[in-house]
């Protein structure tokens, strides 16, 4: 599984969790069972926790990003935008080789 699929699919667990918690909250109030003060600290509580989770399944969905480019060898954004300004000089050289002929000017240039 693509590390932001693992992302994707934590962040729907967390979300779909919440509303099945929130929906047994209410189920819970309608019965009697809770108070509806009660419920807003518990929610609260809930919902708190849920996001300190989500931070974490980002940081950790992040190092698993960060492990599998390393292996892959893929590229990152950094090594592109390197290569995208080494050859915007090379592209510079080649254009003063082609207008004044001379390869050791252009290489100074």
């Amino acid at each position: 599984m693509k590390p932001e699929n693992l992302l994707f699919a934590a962040i729907g667990f967390i979300d779909e969790a919440l509303d099945n918690t929130a929906a047994l909250l209410e189920e819970l109030i309608e019965r009697g069972r809770l108070k509806s003060v009660d419920s807003k600290g518990m929610l609260d509580r809930i919902v708190e926790r849920a996001q300190g989770e989500k931070r974490e399944a980002d940081e950790i969905v992040g190092e698993i990003a960060a492990d599998a480019r390393e292996t892959s060898g893929l590229a990152g954004r950094g090594d592109i935008e390197r290569l995208m300004s080494k050859l915007a000089q090379l592209e510079e050289q080649l254009a003063e080789i082609k207008k004044t002929g001379d390869a050791e000017k252009a290489r100074k240039a």
